[in-house]
């Protein structure tokens, strides 16, 4: 991929951003049909956000078939977790979990969590620190990491006083409409993630051309 690919993706994806987040903000108004809603499955968000977490697996996989080694085993997981997380994004995975374990899908998720970072600062090691793709990796990383911290106070404390979770089945809360409150935290924390993967998804398309100028 080209330098100017990871250009195009950095536009298309922020302009694909605002525009979920327009809509979002109209759905949450009333406005707008439930096939924007920002924090629902199978909507329009779901697949942009999904698509843009399995562009930077198919560039992370790119990557790996010109490596060879330990790096190229890194980079197969981390492309394998990046396309679990698109179609964990697509059908709520975690949150299902989370719903009928009634345990914090961030605690479940922890080890193989601790084990994508420990791949991540692997590979950043390889690709230098301080080089524009790995600064663009940590601030994906950290957008991420804020927007869980807005999860967790959603559905620790927004969501509880909403509804009784013992007398509702996973279906019925995810149709129930939302209150204010819980928009104020839902919206930022999934455009959040989105930017987070679209900075995931840059940085990968620009270490994939530098590692292939390299290689030339």
């Amino acid at each position: 991929m080209s330098h100017q690919g990871a250009k195009r993706i950095a536009v298309v994806g922020a302009a694909g951003i605002v525009l979920m987040g327009i809509t979002g903000i109209l759905h949450a108004a009333g406005a707008a049909p439930g096939a924007f809603d920002l924090d629902g499955e199978y909507t329009v968000p779901a697949f942009f956000s999904a698509g843009l977490l399995l562009l930077a697996a198919t560039t992370v996989f790119a990557m790996a078939r010109g490596e060879a080694g330990p790096d190229r085993s890194l980079l197969i997981l981390i492309a394998a977790a990046f396309a679990f997380l698109a179609f964990d994004e697509l059908l709520s995975i975690h949150e299902r979990i989370d719903i009928r374990t009634d345990v914090d899908w961030q605690v479940l998720y922890l080890p193989a969590g601790v084990g994508f970072l420990w791949a991540i600062w692997r590979l950043t090691r390889s690709l230098g620190r301080r080089t524009p793709e790995s600064l663009m990796i940590f601030a994906g990383l950290g957008a991420w990491v804020v927007a869980q911290v807005l999860e967790a106070a959603v559905y620790s404390e927004v969501t509880p006083s909403l509804i009784d979770p013992e007398a509702m089945i996973s279906e019925e809360i995810n149709d129930i409409s939302h209150s204010l409150s819980y928009y104020t935290l839902a919206i930022p924390e999934e455009l959040l993630e989105m930017g987070g993967s679209l900075l995931l998804a840059v940085a990968f398309a620009a270490a994939l051309h530098r590692v292939a100028a390299r290689s030339h």
